[in-house]
């Protein structure tokens, strides 16, 4: 997995590539910890690269969620492929999740 984090317009952008899975889900941890301890507080996670996402991920995203929700912080996660939308359907994860089609509305939203 491969992890790209740039700014655009304010928000913080994940560029999300590969698989999601226990062995790399510790450094997309690391970054959002990072970036969030920095004083971030909006984030976009675009998932249009991502192939798979396994429970660890799952439990990654919940983290995030927890956090901003103790800090009037915001994640949108942008472009999910049909089958990372899936995990996230069959898991009831797309109830909790803000979801915009692409990272561009994504970034837009949170201006």
């Amino acid at each position: 997995m491969t992890i790209s984090r740039v700014q655009e317009d304010g928000v913080s952008v994940f560029v999300l590539s590969g698989r999601l899975e226990t062995t790399t889900t510790v450094f997309l941890d690391k970054e959002f910890n990072e970036a969030f301890a920095d004083g971030e507080r909006k984030f976009v996670w675009d998932c249009s690269q991502l192939t798979y996402i396994s429970s660890a991920g799952l439990r990654t995203v919940l983290q995030a969620l927890k956090k901003h929700n103790s800090s009037n912080g915001k994640l949108i996660i942008a472009g999910p492929s049909t089958l990372v939308l899936e995990v996230f359907e069959i898991s009831g994860f797309k109830e909790l999740l803000a979801l915009e089609k692409d990272r561009a509305k994504a970034v837009a939203s949170l201006r």
